[in-house]
């Protein structure tokens, strides 16, 4: 009875395969015009799990010969209308289509397999394609078979669409496929990766090995840009969002079941043709090409710089390297990462051309500093100026050209040494009271600097002027004895050094420290009730800093009491056991940093004034008062 009850099953199920797919297709179709193959592959497990089951119904006449001669023909056509479902699908890039056929080769049990096959069967065919292609044309050859590699990549891309796409479980599923596995699964036990990577790969490798072939190589290497613009604008399209996401499965876990494979259908993620095709066919060229683009590059270096050690570069020369550079960096803007490879070139470049500056420039700076500011020009001092101008040259070519490089060379820097060791001589003399060496000194700035030199340095040359003020003022500030004859060289001075400022910088651009040069000449002859009542108006703290009046104030009463018994002890860099010129050089720095100076030097002067003003009292009260005066409104 119950092989009878089976038999009987297994006749109703055939009865409506027949029917769901009869003998003559054009008797067959139903209302859509088609045949039922998804109603037909559910009947069809069906059968095979009704065939299968209580030690099956094989040997029996009746359903051996209906298996024979109806439900096998009928299975073939099944897998059959599915391919072609499948194969028509990726023809149009309809993922409905597609999914419709994997949905009849997964009830029939076949879809691994068949999909492998299929994904198989297209490499096979790109790889005939490639081997018969011409590349008599290489660009254009080449062109035409970028356009097909695409082309047959988005169709095996919109089979792996259809395969991630998530599916709810069929509900007779079970009858020939595990439930636990899905579409991606199935072609990944077969394929050993996704069905799109592994296409790619095999796509690549034949593609990569023709046109790596000789003569054809040294054609794309030389034209590498252009061999990477013909393929990435036109993988745009395969790695938008909206097309579906697909990765590459790397490796799958020791118990043969794949990692999680599924994504939803929008999901968004890494293509992985970008990256097999530049790893594959690109990346080998990219090395080769970046390699000839650095030689092109330092050969444009070197050929700035000519035989004779001393000497600058040409600026035609340097010219022509900022061209070459640029040309280079463009030429491999089409792929980020072969941008960045040549960058990094063009970089390396750069960083040859300043060493063998910075080695220059410490061969000249050895002979021209620090400068004699009283001989007549100096031909080192051209050829250092050169230098700067060949830095500043090619800073601006390549800003003006968008060659990002990161850390460009600052030419600025090369001029510091410059200033310094003028500011240093400028101090010296200064301190020596020779105005002939300052007014040479500021000459020297203005016509081997300033002028040989195509740089904006007008607010490093207005800098260079006011710490000359700021120390012309402090030093006259701290004259001691402040006699009327040192009063009246101290004015012809003034004017002297007012001049010889002016032929640099306008005067007024130097804000405080002109202004205070400009209060040198009133402040020396006023008497003490004038200087007492400018220093409770505050007028003096406008131009001066309290640290410089109060010196002045100190120096000038010991210069002018003559009575005072010790008084060079009262002096404020005796108390700090200091001279007088360290005290000066300690004023400057203190006030370039910052406006007050430190504790030390006020609690000095602070003690230095009251104990004046304790002697003073009696021996002159005009001095008495402008001590006191001092203490009240400056020694705070």
């Amino acid at each position: 009875m119950r092989f009878a009850r089976l038999t009987a099953r297994f006749m109703q199920l055939a009865r409506k395969l027949r029917t769901q797919v009869p003998d003559m297709v054009e008797e067959a179709q139903d209302s859509s015009g088609r045949c039922d193959w998804a109603a037909a592959a559910l009947t069809l497990a069906d059968i095979e799990r009704t065939v299968a089951s209580n030690g099956g119904l094989a040997g029996i006449f009746v359903v051996d010969n209906e298996i024979k001669s109806s439900v096998e023909p009928r299975r073939r056509r099944a897998l059959l209308a599915a391919e072609s479902m499948v194969s028509n699908g990726m023809q149009k890039n309809s993922t409905s289509d597609v999914g419709s056929g994997l949905i009849v080769l997964a009830n029939l049990g076949a879809l691994g397999n068949v999909v492998a096959k299929k994904v198989r069967q297209e490499a096979s065919s790109w790889a005939t394609y490639v081997s018969s292609a011409s590349l008599s044309d290489t660009w254009v050859d080449i062109a035409s078979l970028v356009d097909q590699l695409l082309a047959r990549g988005l169709q095996i891309r919109t089979l792996e669409k259809a395969l991630a796409r998530r599916r709810d479980v069929v509900t007779r599923f079970d009858v020939s496929v595990d439930n636990s596995a899905g579409f991606l699964d199935s072609v990944v036990a077969q394929l050993g990766d996704r069905a799109l990577a592994f296409w790619w790969r095999a796509a690549v490798a034949v593609l990569s090995a023709r046109i790596l072939a000789a003569p054809t190589r040294a054609t794309v290497t030389t034209g590498f840009p252009r061999l990477v613009r013909a393929f990435f604008p036109k993988l745009e399209p395969l790695v938008l969002a909206h097309l579906g996401g697909v990765t590459t499965v790397r490796e799958l876990p020791s118990n043969g079941a794949t990692q999680e494979l599924h994504e939803e259908e929008e999901a968004e993620a890494e293509e992985p043709g970008v990256l097999i095709l530049w790893d594959g066919l690109l990346a080998p060229l990219a090395t080769e090409y970046c390699a000839r683009a650095a030689t092109r590059m330092n050969g444009s270096v070197k050929r700035c710089f000519g035989q004779q050690i001393l000497a600058a570069p040409v600026k035609k020369n340097v010219i022509a390297a900022v061209r070459r550079i640029s040309a280079e960096t463009q030429l491999a803007s089409a792929d980020s990462r072969l941008s960045a490879a040549v960058l990094r070139c063009a970089s390396d470049s750069v960083d040859e051309f300043m060493q063998e500056i910075n080695a220059r420039v410490a061969r000249v700076s050895a002979t021209v500093l620090p400068p004699v500011f009283n001989d007549g020009p100096n031909e080192l001092l051209s050829v250092y100026a050169g230098l700067v101008n060949a830095v500043q040259t090619l800073c601006t070519g390549l800003r003006e050209s968008d060659v990002c490089i990161q850390q460009l060379p600052d030419p600025y820097a090369l001029v510091e040494p410059l200033f310094a060791a003028a500011q240093i001589g400028i101090s010296e003399a200064i301190d020596q009271d020779d105005l002939q060496t300052v007014e040479s000194a500021m000459q020297w700035i203005q016509s081997q600097v300033i002028a040989p030199i195509e740089l904006d340095l007008y607010r490093r040359t207005q800098m260079f002027v006011k710490i000359s003020m700021q120390k012309y003022v402090r030093t006259t500030l701290l004259i001691y004895p402040m006699t009327e004859e040192a009063k009246l060289h101290v004015v012809a001075n003034v004017a002297r050094f007012e001049f010889a400022c002016s032929q640099l910088v306008s005067l007024a651009d130097t804000g405080d420290a002109y202004a205070s040069l400009r209060l040198l000449r009133p402040l020396l002859f006023m008497d003490s009730k004038q200087l007492c009542k400018n220093i409770e108006n505050g007028d003096m703290l406008k131009c001066l800093p309290k640290a410089d009046l109060l010196s002045f104030v100190i120096y000038r009463i010991v210069s002018e009491v003559v009575e005072l018994a010790d008084k060079e002890m009262l002096l404020p860099h005796t108390v700090l056991g200091w001279t007088q010129v360290q005290l000066r050089e300690y004023m400057l720095d203190q006030v370039q940093q910052e406006p007050l100076l430190l504790d030390n030097v006020l609690d000095a002067q602070r003690w230095s004034l009251d104990q004046l003003a304790q002697k003073l009292q009696e021996i002159s009260p005009e001095h008495y008062d402008l001590a006191s005066c001092v203490l009240k409104h400056l020694a705070k």
